[in-house]
């Protein structure tokens, strides 16, 4: 039942068919558990949270927002990589695959270090700008400095 709901009613004929149903969803399943992961680390997070109060709770809700933007665009990252790489590997051109993964690898670990400077030298404006007024008390949590007053209580 579940077929006839996803498959066409023209069905490609076999001999003109790269890739089997199998073979589909052997590469569609990952991605799907991937996502799913995504989502629980959020779940997660807040659950081993809540008993911080609502500040934390609130935190933790904004900084997961603000991951899920990095989690998309390193998968868009990988996603376009993976195409131009297997364009070269399915053409016979393994030099130039192995080439392109490298420059993705490179390329992926600059904007990631950059990314994190620029979270790290501007964490209060970018919350500022995707949130709104954020209240001090959250702010604070989601900068993680409710830890450094732990440590350090003359710390403004």
């Amino acid at each position: 039942m579940l077929t006839r709901l996803i498959e066409p009613r023209a069905q490609i004929p076999d001999e003109r068919k790269r890739f089997s149903n199998q073979a589909l969803t052997a590469l569609i399943v990952p991605i799907i558990i991937e996502q799913f992961l995504a989502l629980l680390v959020g779940i997660a997070d807040t659950l081993m949270i809540s008993y911080a109060g609502e500040a934390a709770v609130s935190a933790v809700s904004l900084v997961n927002q603000l991951n899920n933007i990095f989690i998309m665009v390193f998968s868009a990252l990988a996603a376009g990589g993976a195409v131009v790489a297997s364009q070269y590997v399915g053409s016979g051109d393994k030099p130039n695959g192995d080439l392109a993964c490298g420059q993705l690898v490179m390329i992926t670990s600059l904007i990631s270090l950059v990314m994190m400077g620029i979270v790290l030298l501007l964490g209060r404006q970018i919350f500022g700008l995707l949130f709104g007024s954020v209240e001090d008390d959250v702010l604070q949590h989601c900068r993680g400095l409710h830890r450094l007053r732990l440590l350090h209580p003359r710390l403004p």
